[in-house]
């Protein structure tokens, strides 16, 4: 019974493994497919018990890491691994290759989002350089997500350093000769990441969780030869042969190298198609900043209005002197000066805007509020200056 139960233990996690690696959608723009399929298949069984399991749950399921939808999906695949398992024992599916093969997936797939976040990072498309709205607003009144992210943006040096780290790392995976030293790294780097995710309350806590757990599975083999050598101080070998599917090694080699070239495809086609290697220094939409209100038909009180910020992502926000911020969701429409803005509710006001160049002033025309801005250097600001001094005698 012991020796059943290892047994069926093994091969419903390589399957539950297999399955998640299938069927939560990593959302990069070039793998949208993955998602497709699994709202497809999981979308009504997964609404069905939450909205009979969950009453506060978010309405829009859309699998997003830390969400009720995406725990449920886990433990929908999880039930459906320990079934998979059954099966397989039934019809005697060898459980060494079955396990092999799992941990030759997660080790490409590891590696994948590695890489993916790795390069992100490189080229500023991770901690990316914080929006004028956040520049400006008061330190106390940022979540500890948003001041994370912010702060990590502010340093080009540290955001590369750390996706060097992970390219690095996903490096290593890749070539067999390294693959247990570089999923040592892969552990590393992700128990600090969850860390992190739970320090800073970030929502990729259980995504990120899972990741850590399939890089413990795929090193498991390998913990015992770790010991002795590390431990025990006693000479050791790696069996790396684990993590090949195939019995041939000229088909093992040809889908080694097919795989690692469709990843950096996915990975870096994104980059190449925009020419952007550095967000920070690309271009941002019209209107795009920070504009100070310097006049309004309004008396100036602590409910006035102060800054409005234009966002990259097509967001208005207004500022009050109080900190508040309102944002609206914003089209533009530049052949008739006209800015419809849609609220949190999805009501929807247009107002008129003229913008002088010239001097870099912006007048919004709402309703019963006329307010006369102008730009902000947010650039220049302190935080985002590149200073670095060896000594402190040279800082002011």
């Amino acid at each position: 019974n012991y020796l059943l139960m290892n047994v069926l233990i093994k091969k419903t996690t390589a399957i539950f493994f297999l399955l998640c690696m299938v069927f939560i959608p990593l959302n990069f723009s070039d793998i949208g497919f993955q998602y497709q399929i699994t709202q497809f298949l999981f979308h009504d069984f997964v609404q069905f018990l939450q909205n009979n399991l969950f009453a506060n749950a978010l309405q829009n399921i859309d699998f997003s890491s830390d969400t009720i939808a995406f725990n449920l999906l886990i433990f929908c695949n999880f039930i459906i691994a320990i079934f998979c398992a059954a099966i397989c024992q039934i019809f005697k599916i060898s459980t060494l290759k079955l396990v092999s093969i799992a941990r030759t997936v997660v080790v490409f797939y590891l590696a994948f989002v590695l890489l993916k976040y790795g390069f992100d990072k490189i080229f500023k498309n991770q901690f990316y350089i914080p929006e004028p709205n956040i520049l400006y607003s008061q330190l106390g009144n940022l979540s500890r997500d948003t001041l994370y992210w912010s702060t990590m943006g502010t340093s080009r040096f540290y955001s590369i350093s750390l996706g060097l780290i992970e390219v690095f790392t996903a490096t290593f995976l890749l070539i067999s000769r390294t693959r247990i030293f570089g999923l040592l790294l892969s552990m590393g780097v992700f128990i600090n990441i969850l860390i992190i995710n739970f320090g800073f309350d970030i929502s990729v806590k259980t995504f990120s969780g899972l990741l850590l757990l399939m890089t413990i599975f795929a090193v498991y083999p390998a913990v015992q030869s770790i010991y002795n050598f590390f431990i025990c101080k006693q000479t050791t070998q790696l069996n790396c042969s684990l993590f090949y599917i195939f019995k041939n090694q000229p088909t093992n080699v040809a889908v080694h190298f097919f795989i690692i070239g469709l990843m950096l495809i996915t990975v870096l086609q994104p980059y190449f198609l925009q020419s952007n290697f550095n967000d920070d220094s690309q271009r941002r939409p019209f209107l795009h900043g920070c504009y100070q209100v310097v006049s309004a038909n309004q008396k100036v009180s602590k409910m006035a209005v102060q800054y409005i910020f234009i966002h990259r992502k097509n967001y208005l926000i207004i500022q009050n002197y109080n900190g508040q911020q309102l944002d609206y969701q914003f089209t533009i429409n530049t052949k008739t000066n006209q800015i419809k803005l849609t609220d949190s509710l999805l009501q929807s006001q247009t107002v008129y805007y003229q913008y002088r160049q010239q001097d870099s002033t912006l007048q919004l025309n709402f309703k019963n509020l006329k307010l006369f801005a102008k730009a902000q250097n947010w650039r220049a600001l302190r935080v985002l200056k590149n200073d670095f001094h060896f000594t402190i005698d040279s800082m002011d």
